[in-house]
């Protein structure tokens, strides 16, 4: 099962935003596109899976990013402007275990970078 990542930003997150980030953490980090464009995955220089990023969808009611997400809790990054028209929802994951760390510290940074509200699941 992988850690899994959720955020809720007023811009999307693109592949200029997640190369910087794997610039951040490791600079061995490459990124390869996925299902036609639709995901971005980080891989490591042994070709191993790092972090996959989803392309950002548009939500015109940010009532379903709001009720998809839960009340804000724990430490987000960041919440969204609440008056914004609209809002982008971004789905990420990372392996399980330690191999996960470094994705989860790369989702951080993605979602600082983009001011997102993020809600990860990374087990106990």
């Amino acid at each position: 099962m992988p850690r899994e990542y959720r955020m809720m930003s007023t811009e999307p997150i693109d592949l200029g935003v997640v190369v910087r980030a794997a610039d951040e953490v490791d600079p061995g980090l490459r990124p390869r596109l996925l299902f036609g464009g639709w995901a971005a995955q980080l891989v490591d220089r042994q070709g191993i899976a790092v972090l996959t990023v989803e392309a950002s969808r548009r939500l015109d009611d940010r009532s379903q990013a709001d009720q998809l997400l839960g009340p804000p809790a724990g430490d987000p990054i960041a919440e969204p402007a609440a008056d914004a028209a609209f809002v982008w929802w971004t789905e990420a994951s990372a392996p399980w275990g330690v191999a996960g760390e470094p994705g989860s510290r790369l989702a951080r940074i993605i979602a600082e970078a983009v001011g997102a509200r993020l809600v990860a699941e990374e087990g106990q």
